[in-house]
């Protein structure tokens, strides 16, 4: 953990133990103290690579499907399409979640058909 980022460490341990210098303590104490680190602590999450703590993206998930609900219950206008948040956190565009590749059948014959095509089955 000292090697990934010292201050991270330093911070994290000051913040939740008010171990301030853990150079003063023997290393087992303070590798005992690293373990027993929150999951949310700063150097764990880099660790982990992870950019935000599991509680905020579970509420933006939820804030963004509520607003989904909400604009779809409201008739689901075009130009009043919710501005979601879990795309943002991650730098996702929602140009990559358009209906562009949505393909659509008449009957279940012609969905078997073309599923069987995908798949690789002969069709009769």
């Amino acid at each position: 953990m000292l090697n990934t980022d010292r201050d991270a460490l330093e911070c994290d341990l000051a913040e939740t133990y008010h171990i301030y210098n853990f150079k003063e303590l023997p290393p087992n104490k303070v590798a005992l103290f690293s373990v027993g680190l929150r999951e949310e602590s700063r150097i764990k999450m880099k660790i982990s690579n992870v950019k935000y703590p599991f509680k905020t993206v579970l509420m933006s998930d939820i804030a963004d499907k509520l607003a989904m609900i909400l604009w779809i219950y409201q008739g689901a206008k075009k130009n009043a399409k919710p501005d979601l948040i879990l795309p943002k956190l991650f730098d996702v565009e929602m140009a990559k979640f358009n209906n562009k590749d949505i393909v659509s059948f008449a009957s279940i014959e012609d969905f078997e058909e073309e599923r069987r095509k995908i798949i690789g089955i002969e069709v009769k």
